[in-house]
C-alpha cells in the first residue's frame, strides 16, 4: 500500500495525472489501481502532493484528500477537474478546461502574487484566499463562489470586468484588516450580507438587511478616497470628506437598510456615538443628504445602519450638527514651488469645522521649523477653498515648508512637508577693473548647475559666449578677452534654467 501510494504521487509530480481513461496497457491498470486505492484510503493518507500540474485528461480529488501543487495548476483545453476534496495551490490557476467544483474547496495560499485565469468565469464551491504576499490574489476573469468564500490572508482584487460574486444562498466572513476584496463586489439572493470590502490596505466593511427577492443582485465597493463633489443639502451639516462607499442594485426592486462600518474611530473622525448625530449619508446625484440612523454600534469598531433605502448610489458617513463627528477635514492639496525669486505655498480644503487659522512654517533641515505666517481659517465651511501665501525672502538651497492648522479649542494638525530646492546665483566680483587681458568673475551658487556668460558690446554685439559649470558655494571663473577692443561692456550671466540673470557693466582698456 505503502508503496503504491509513493508511485502515485511521483507519477503526479510529472504532471500526468489520469482517471479511468481508456486502458489499454498495463501502466494504466496499475495507474486506475492506485485511483482505486486513493478513493478508498484516501483519508488515510491525508495529503497528495506535486509540482506545478498540467491536465491533459481527467484529474479527480476524492472527498477528504488534500491535493497540494507547490506551482501552478494548468487545466488545458479539452481536460477535465472535478473536486469533492481540497485543492491547494501555491502559484498560478489557468483553467482552459472544464473545472467541475463538486463540494470541494479550493485553497490559494502562495507567498507570491497568484492570478486566476479562467476565459468566460470560474465556479467555485468554497474558495479560500490565504496568501502571504504583499499583493494577494489576482482574478483576471470573473469568479462566482456558490457555497462560501473565506478571508484567511491576503487581498483578492476584482474589477468591473473580473467581478466576484457570491451566488443565492452562499455566504462569505466579514475579511478583516489583513484579507479583504479589493474591488466590486456582488452577491445574489434575498439574505442579509456583510460585504468584506477594502481598499488598498484598509478593511472597510458595508452591510445590507435581506433583499425580498432570490434574484436581487447588488453590488458594493469601497473607495479609500474623497468623493468628488461634497455638497451637502439641509439634512446634514457635513459627509466624510476621505472616504466612501458605492453599493448599486443590479437586478430586483428590493429595499433595504445599508450598514456602514467604521474598523478605527480617529483614522474615519467620528468622535461622538451616543447623540444621535451621526448619520449613514447618501449622494443623491446633486447633494450629500442623510439617511438617518436607524441603530448605531457605539464602540470602535463599530457601525450605524441607515432607514430602509430605496434608491442607491455612493454611502458615507454623515453628521448633523457642526460641534462633533468633524469626518475627516482632509486637506486636499498641499504644495510649495519656485515662483521667481520667491517661493509660493498652495494649499486647498474641502470641509474645515471649527478652522480658527492657518500658520505656514518653514525649515532648512526638516526638523526645526519657524513660522513664516499666519492666515485666518474659514471657521465652517462646506465649500473647496483655495489658499496661497508668497516667500519674498527664502532660503537658498533646498527648504522646507509645512501647513500647520489650528481650531478655535487650540488643537492642531500639521499637513506633509512640501521640498524646495531654490536655484540661487549672485555676482559676487569681477577683476580687475576696468579689465584688459583677461576677466576674473567670482560667482556664488546654491546648487551645482551650469550658466551661461556673455559680454556685449556698447551696440549690442555679443564679442563672447561661454558655458561654465558651477559649483555649490563660491566659484573663480576666468575669461580670455584679449581679443576685446578698448570700451564699455555688459557682462550677462545665466542659469542652465534661464530663472537667474544678471547683468554687470564694466569697462576694457587694454587691446590686444
Amino acid at each position: 500500500m505503502w508503496y503504491l501510494k509513493n508511485w502515485f504521487i511521483n507519477y503526479a509530480s510529472e504532471a500526468r495525472v489520469w482517471f479511468f481513461p481508456h486502458i489499454n496497457c498495463v501502466r494504466e491498470i496499475l495507474l486506475a489501481c492506485a485511483w482505486v486505492l486513493l478513493l478508498l484510503f484516501g483519508g488515510r493518507w491525508g495529503e497528495v502532493s506535486a509540482q506545478s500540474i498540467t491536465n491533459t485528461d481527467i484529474l479527480y480529488i476524492t472527498s477528504g484528500t488534500t491535493f497540494f501543487m507547490g506551482g501552478n495548476f494548468i487545466n488545458n483545453a479539452g481536460a477535465t477537474t472535478e473536486d469533492q476534496g481540497t485543492l491547494r495551490v501555491v502559484g498560478n490557476w489557468t483553467n482552459n478546461g472544464t473545472f467541475t467544483p463538486g463540494s470541494g474547496s479550493v485553497i490559494f495560499s502562495g507567498s507570491t502574487e497568484q492570478t486566476l485565469t479562467k476565459p468566460g468565469g470560474e465556479t467555485f464551491y468554497r474558495l479560500i484566499i490565504n496568501n502571504s504576499s504583499a499583493t494577494g490574489v489576482v482574478l483576471n476573469n470573473s469568479a462566482t463562489i456558490t457555497d462560501s468564500l473565506t478571508l484567511t490572508d491576503g487581498i483578492l482584487y476584482a474589477s468591473a470586468s473580473n467581478l466576484l460574486t457570491i451566488a443565492n444562498g452562499a455566504r462569505s466572513d466579514t475579511g478583516r484588516s489583513a484579507s479583504f476584496v479589493h474591488g466590486p463586489l456582488r452577491k445574489i439572493g434575498n439574505q442579509a450580507f456583510v460585504f468584506p470590502v477594502g481598499d488598498s490596505t484598509v478593511w472597510a466593511r458595508l452591510e445590507i438587511s435581506a433583499p425580498s427577492v432570490v434574484s436581487d443582485e447588488f453590488t458594493a465597493q469601497y473607495f479609500d478616497t474623497i468623493y468628488s463633489d461634497l455638497s451637502t443639502d439641509v439634512s446634514l451639516n457635513n459627509m466624510s470628506d476621505f472616504e466612501y462607499w458605492t453599493l448599486d442594485r443590479n437586478v430586483g426592486a428590493s429595499n433595504v437598510t445599508v450598514k456602514l462600518y467604521w474598523e478605527d474611530m480617529v483614522r474615519s473622525g467620528i468622535t461622538d456615538v451616543v447623540s444621535g448625530d451621526l448619520v449613514v449619508a447618501r449622494y443623491n446625484g446633486v447633494d450629500w443628504t442623510s439617511e438617518s440612523q436607524l441603530a448605531i454600534t457605539s464602540s470602535s469598531p463599530g457601525d450605524v445602519t441607515s432607514n430602509t433605502v430605496s434608491t442607491f448610489s455612493p454611502f458615507t458617513f454623515g453628521s448633523l450638527s457642526g460641534s462633533v463627528n468633524p469626518l475627516p477635514i482632509t486637506l486636499l492639496d498641499f504644495t510649495a514651488g519656485e515662483e521667481g525669486q520667491t517661493v509660493r505655498v498652495l494649499w486647498t480644503t474641502a470641509i474645515e469645522i471649527n478652522n480658527d487659522f492657518f500658520t505656514v512654517e518653514r525649515s532648512v533641515d526638516a526638523v526645526i521649523f519657524n513660522k513664516l505666517t499666519e492666515i485666518p481659517g474659514a471657521g465652517n465651511s462646506h465649500s473647496i477653498l483655495n489658499y496661497s501665501v508668497v516667500d519674498d525672502a527664502p532660503f537658498s538651497g533646498v527648504s522646507y515648508y509645512r501647513l500647520k492648522q489650528t481650531d478655535f479649542d487650540g488643537s492642531f494638525t500639521y499637513s506633509n512637508i512640501a521640498l524646495v530646492n531654490l536655484e540661487v546665483i549672485n555676482l559676487v566680483n569681477i577683476y580687475p577693473v576696468p579689465a584688459g587681458g583677461s576677466l576674473t568673475v567670482f560667482v556664488f551658487s546654491s546648487i551645482e548647475t551650469n550658466m551661461g556668460v556673455e559680454i556685449i558690446d556698447i551696440i549690442g554685439r555679443k564679442v563672447l559666449d561661454a558655458d561654465v559649470a558651477l559649483q555649490e558655494g563660491k566659484n573663480e571663473i576666468s575669461l580670455d578677452i584679449s581679443d576685446i577692443a578698448t570700451g564699455i561692456y555688459v557682462l550677462n550671466i545665466a542659469t542652465e534654467s534661464g530663472q537667474y540673470k544678471i547683468q554687470k557693466e564694466f569697462v576694457v582698456t587694454t587691446y590686444r
